[in-house]
């Protein structure tokens, strides 16, 4: 969805760009973090590691989760706790026809092309796992994965249950942040929210990994309900802060795996630097910052960035495939090879990104406008 605030009817372009920013490190980082298509045994100890880790799609995912958060807030806050259905509405056809395409593009992709891709004995066991699984998707796994119950065979659409899940649980959030008033009790409710967390842990099964990320989107309406505290930092120290709170991302993300799936201690660690990030764009006063981050560049990507998160995936695979089908990892050496594969899967993924936002995201945009101006809900 677009960044607009729904209750005061201001467009948050900051935060369009820093969605943007999100999802080139969600691209890069498959072509770098996994090196998929490289030699098991070169992969191993990767020189590249330190830069892979810079663009930390999990960091991402998490900032996803805020902004998120932000603006699910923004849109139950207008439309009202009696109009819940309608609301899920707009949620479905603004995540689910471009996800279900994508799935569509990934089974076509696995028929035609990863079949047919020979197995590199020396290759990652996580690519190895990948192929064979994608080749051998049936029609079932397809259903499975279009209902986001799988992510075989685009293994991104788990955050997009998470998404969607997040969204039918928000109305009782909200009803449960308004029950009263005051900041201790808005605090208090962030942390029954971790405590949910902690608890259900180790116990991430499809729908109670809901559970494991709610706290996450609540960081993101807690930032809407306080912006006076970023407002009493004076302008002077509010970049020395958000460069403070950027550096913290990117040295959580130089220490946390790329695999392994979603530490909770790292996660809370996101949740605190994400959430002053995602502040101080939402209501700081940073004209170098802002200037970026509305640039006509920064706000392309963010304008593509559903898209570009839905197809990286393929972008990846295709590249890949097509290093192995002419032996690339086993003619050049580990930089050229990484850097070549994470660069072409890049370009892959834009240029599919732009048919797939204008065939299937921008429609559904248009949709859920619709509905909210008919509703009085958020354009």
């Amino acid at each position: 969805m677009t960044s607009q605030d729904v209750l005061f009817g201001h467009r948050y372009r900051e935060l369009d760009g820093l969605r943007g920013i999100a999802a080139l490190m969600v691209a890069i980082g498959h072509g770098l973090g996994i090196v998929l298509v490289i030699p098991g045994p070169l992969a191993g100890g990767s020189a590249l590691l330190g830069t892979a880790l810079l663009f930390n799609g999990a960091t991402a995912v998490d900032l996803f989760f805020i902004m998120s958060g932000f603006f699910l807030a923004g849109m139950l806050e207008r439309s009202g706790q009696t109009r819940v259905a309608h609301f899920y509405l707009r949620r479905v056809l603004r995540l689910v026809p471009p996800a279900m395409l994508s799935v569509a593009l990934l089974y076509v992709f696995a028929r035609l092309v990863i079949g047919k891709t020979p197995i590199d004995p020396l290759i990652t066991d996580e690519f190895r796992q990948f192929l064979s699984q994608s080749a051998h998707a049936g029609w079932r796994e397809a259903l499975l994965n279009t209902a986001l119950i799988h992510h075989t065979l685009n293994p991104p659409l788990w955050t997009i249950r998470i998404e969607i899940l997040a969204s039918l649980l928000y109305p009782g959030v909200i009803a449960l942040k308004n029950w009263r008033s005051g900041v201790l009790w808005r605090v208090f409710l962030f942390g029954v929210l971790v405590l949910a967390a902690v608890l259900t842990n180790r116990f991430q099964q499809l729908g109670v990994d809901v559970l494991h990320y709610l706290y996450l989107f609540y960081a993101g309406t807690l930032i809407r309900e306080f912006p006076q505290p970023v407002r009493m930092i004076p302008a002077r120290w509010q970049i020395l802060v958000f460069a403070a709170a950027a550096a913290v991302l990117v040295l959580i993300g130089e220490f946390i795996p790329t695999n392994g799936g979603h530490s909770l201690r790292y996660d809370l660690a996101v949740t605190l630097a994400g959430s002053v990030l995602v502040a101080l764009l939402a209501h700081g006063d940073m004209p170098r910052v802002r200037r970026v981050m509305t640039s006509a560049v920064i706000q392309f990507f963010g304008r593509i960035s559903y898209s570009l998160y839905l197809i990286s995936w393929l972008g990846l695979s295709a590249v890949g495939c097509a290093f192995l089908a002419l032996g690339v990892p086993e003619r050049l050496s580990l930089l050229p090879s990484t850097l070549l594969l994470a660069l072409l899967s890049l370009l892959a993924a834009l240029a599919m990104s732009l048919p797939l936002h204008e065939a299937a995201e921008r429609p559904c945009i248009g949709l859920s406008r619709r509905l909210g101006e008919s509703q009085g809900g958020a354009p």
